[in-house]
């Protein structure tokens, strides 16, 4: 067992910083969902391709993670976010967060344990 099994981390971030953390958390057993913005995806995809025309620098930093192309300011890909984080339950939220995604900052995870949703700018 890995020590951050059973932890879903959704990554937003792009480039160096955030892809770098996330990927660290993979390697320790955390299941990533990378959300990256319709149509183009993450913007490192199209550094300096390689192997198979895709980006050296994008395959290291997000190896290890699942990756899906959303366009956010469609209200279904709304609901796929908001899905992503209830399947495993949430109890906090970063405010801002909350506030955009139009979420109420405490919700009861079906009377069982609580677990938390964290919210990070890099």
């Amino acid at each position: 067992m890995m020590i951050l099994d059973g932890i879903r981390v959704l990554d937003f971030t792009q480039y160096l910083a955030g892809p770098t953390v996330t990927r660290l958390m993979a390697e320790m057993g955390a299941e990533i969902i990378k959300i990256e913005i319709a149509p183009n995806g993450d913007p490192s995809r199209g550094l300096p391709l390689a192997d198979r025309n895709r980006s050296g620098y994008f395959v290291q930093q997000n190896r290890g993670k699942q990756s899906l192309g959303l366009d956010l300011r469609q209200p279904e890909a709304l609901n796929i976010v908001r899905e992503g984080i209830s399947a495993k339950g949430r109890d906090s939220c970063g405010a801002g967060m909350c506030r955009h995604f139009q979420w109420s900052q405490t919700v009861e995870n079906e009377g069982k344990q609580k677990s938390h949703f964290l919210f990070s700018v890099l």
